[in-house]
């Protein structure tokens, strides 16, 4: 545990949590595919469950469609189990964007949380990785250890939520995977996520992907618009046990998010996927005979 590091009082953290929970499920959970080509065309539909030492207390959903160049996700979550009895939390996600050059570039991000009676909102219009539009609801309070946002922040940038998507070519799942450095903004914060190989793993979700994961160890680096002295930026700053595990996406050159092992100050959450399927947008529409957008 680092130096000077206090919990808080139990209900005040929990809380807390509740917040952060859907925060987690909807973009720090720093979910992503990866594109190999602008003329993907395929549909991801999973489902996630949450763990805090074990025991549920959450549960997320997240739908991606990559069309040709375009792409859009949606993404869900909600407290559960356990933590209801301490908070309420629940949210929505989404964001659309291009696949060019075998990345994803957002053109819009927006987040709606509710947890503990609060509403939480951003609403981001991008370009060429530059923020160009943002509005943030409630917009931070001031406070004097808080890292002021530059416009040096805004560029250069991902989403929280498309944060994970990079091309992995025809190398396949390799720890390569893992060679990588997101920079990351969500509206209020700018960091990045540094990945670096930790080992390879078997996986099987309930429905839908069974076989061979790589798992990222992952370095939280804060960069701008966090409190310098809050209890839980140190808290992430300073773990060395965050961990992002990936796995192929059949058939295709993407890798998806299978699980996260998030650190948090009541110990180890784990956001692990419960159903994992993988359809290619012509099939699917075709046998619906819903219109591909």
């Amino acid at each position: 545990m680092p130096q000077n590091f206090r919990l808080k009082p139990p209900m005040t953290l929990h809380r807390r949590m509740g917040r952060g929970l859907a925060v987690a499920l909807l973009g720090v959970g720093w979910v992503g595919l990866a594109a190999t080509g602008a003329q993907a065309q395929a549909k991801l539909d999973a489902e996630y469950g949450v763990t805090l030492l074990g025991l549920p207390i959450g549960s997320g959903t997240w739908s991606v469609e990559l069309s040709g160049d375009h792409y859009t996700m949606n993404a869900t979550g909600k407290v559960a189990g356990i933590m209801k009895v301490f908070s309420s939390g629940e949210g929505a996600a989404s964001v659309r964007g291009t696949i060019s050059a075998a990345k994803l570039l957002p053109a819009g991000y927006a987040i709606n949380i509710k947890a503990g009676g609060k509403a939480d909102q951003v609403r981001m219009a991008l370009a060429s990785s530059t923020v160009k539009q943002l509005s943030v609801e409630p917009p931070p309070e001031p406070k004097p250890d808080r890292i002021p946002l530059t416009d040096a922040n805004k560029r250069g940038i991902t989403d929280p939520i498309s944060s994970g998507i990079f091309s992995v070519g025809d190398k396949g799942l390799t720890p390569e995977v893992c060679q990588r450095t997101a920079p990351i903004f969500d509206g209020r914060i700018r960091f990045d996520l540094a990945l670096s190989f930790k080992k390879m793993a078997k996986v099987k979700t309930e429905k839908g992907y069974a076989g061979p994961a790589v798992i990222c160890a992952v370095k939280f680096n804060p960069i701008g618009g966090h409190e310098a002295h809050k209890s839980g930026i140190r808290f992430l700053r300073e773990t060395r046990d965050i961990e992002i595990w990936y796995a192929p996406i059949e058939g295709t050159h993407f890798v998806a998010m299978y699980k996260i092992m998030l650190p948090t100050q009541l110990g180890i959450a784990a956001i692990e996927a419960k159903r994992f399927v993988v359809a290619p947008l012509s099939v699917r529409a075709g046998a619906t005979g819903a219109k591909t957008q």
